[in-house]
């Protein structure tokens, strides 16, 4: 059997998305209503419905006010920041971009005060999924440079106030972000709190006086917000897919994949038991999960070699086995960076809350609990390991870090790279040779 796959890249469904920072975002009973062959669902109107519903003032109009307003870097800028621009008629130095970028970041900071948002999206004959909900989140990771720019210019000429400032404004926009039912927005905001956390633990590197860290920490935790699990997030790729199964289209070596409800039935089920495994790669144990991962990822490339011509909606079955296995790899990739963005958050304050106490008792503490009382104990654990973070003094110096991506303790021995296979995820001390 052949599936035209490129079918998928084409999905119509265009996502309008909707939450408030006072609700979850998707509630277990948030799923899309099967697909029905005689009556066609209209999965944009739900999803507009369930997402978009009750905003009174949104926060949206002023993001795009800011958005239009963004001067990119140009080339001279951008290599500076790390960033390709082949356009070379920008700012001249890092400090002309920030200045340029003044009104922008004033609207930035003003829609990140308003509690609702929704990004509305319109319908185009031609547009996918990635292409609707792209546009937005790359706005958002400009945004999240020039934060970040900014808050590190504030911290180096000794305004922490004005850097925290800046934190507190991309951490807001993340809460947003979070929001939001899609997983390209998961990973928008996932990108923007993990830069706001780092120019938090850069900053920790030339503080003046250790006592600043508990005023740091006592600005942050009422902005900030405990990331919640992406997993629900997926029932947008599910109404994607139901969408793409109601249209039924012909085939010309197959026919329609769907001669009666009976058979388009069997495939939305096939549709909610992969989806309901890739939910728990989000929801397990890491090393759990990594298993899971692995029996997931060996059964869909045994796809062509398990199909049962004999059995009852085996086409529709494989179909969609075989549209579900194109994003596979992308699922365990967002599982993983979720828990990347826990340990990097609980590291952030842990940093925070150790040279608090050195201020406060010109010591370190020789164990996390003991700077971590009350509600700080949250942040001793490693989402990795299901253990706390590996912390210890080594010639009266702190050592702390995360076992990282293989879930093994490799005694503080610093991974190669940001997402290497092997070695720790050090947070402290700093890396001196990273740029």
């Amino acid at each position: 059997m052949r599936i035209m796959l490129t079918t998928l890249l084409a999905l119509p469904l265009t996502v309008s998305t909707a939450a408030s920072f006072l609700k979850t975002p998707l509630a277990p009973d948030d799923e899309p209503p099967a697909p029905r062959l005689n009556k066609r669902i209209d999965y944009l109107a739900w999803v507009n419905r369930e997402y978009g519903g009750g905003i009174r003032n949104n926060a949206a109009a002023k993001y795009r006010s800011a958005f239009a307003a963004f001067v990119d870097p140009g080339e001279r800028v951008g290599e500076e920041l790390g960033l390709y621009r082949s356009d070379d008629n920008g700012p001249a130095t890092l400090s002309a971009w920030i200045r340029a970028n003044k009104r922008c970041l004033r609207l930035f900071e003003e829609a990140t005060q308003i509690e609702e948002c929704y990004f509305p999206r319109q319908k185009k004959e031609s547009e996918t999924l990635v292409e609707v909900l792209l546009p937005h989140s790359t706005h958002f990771g400009n945004m999240g440079i020039v934060l970040r720019a900014r808050a590190e210019q504030r911290f180096d000429a000794g305004d922490s106030a004005g850097g925290v400032d800046d934190i507190c404004v991309m951490l807001r926009a993340a809460r947003h972000l979070h929001a939001q039912p899609s997983m390209i927005e998961f990973w928008a905001a996932a990108t923007m709190s993990m830069r706001a956390y780092l120019a938090v633990r850069d900053f920790v590197v030339s503080v003046r006086d250790p006592r600043d860290c508990q005023t740091i920490i006592d600005r942050l935790r009422p902005v900030d917000r405990a990331p919640v699990a992406p997993a629900k997030r997926l029932v947008i790729e599910k109404a994607g897919l139901f969408e793409f199964l109601q249209r039924n289209e012909e085939h010309p070596d197959n026919g329609q994949p769907f001669a009666t409800q009976r058979e388009l039935d069997i495939a939305v089920a096939e549709v909610q038991l992969i989806y309901a495994r890739y939910e728990r790669l989000f929801l397990e144990p890491y090393l759990k999960a990594r298993q899971q991962n692995e029996e997931i990822q060996h059964e869909f490339e045994q796809i062509k070699d398990n199909i049962d011509p004999s059995r009852e909606g085996e086409m529709g079955r494989t179909m969609v086995r075989l549209l579900a296995s194109i994003s596979a790899s992308s699922h365990w990739r967002a599982a993983v960076a979720f828990r990347r963005l826990v340990a990097d958050r609980n590291a952030t304050y842990l940093i925070l809350a150790i040279h608090a106490y050195k201020g406060k008792h010109g010591s370190w503490p020789t164990r996390l609990a003991e700077a971590t009382t009350g509600e700080l104990a949250q942040f001793r654990n490693d989402p990795f390991s299901n253990s706390d973070l590996v912390y210890r003094l080594d010639h009266d110096e702190p050592v702390l870090y995360s076992v990282g991506y293989n879930g093994k303790d490799d005694g503080g021995q610093r991974a190669e790279k940001s997402w290497a296979e092997t070695g720790d995820r050090v947070y402290w001390p700093p890396n001196k040779s990273k740029p």
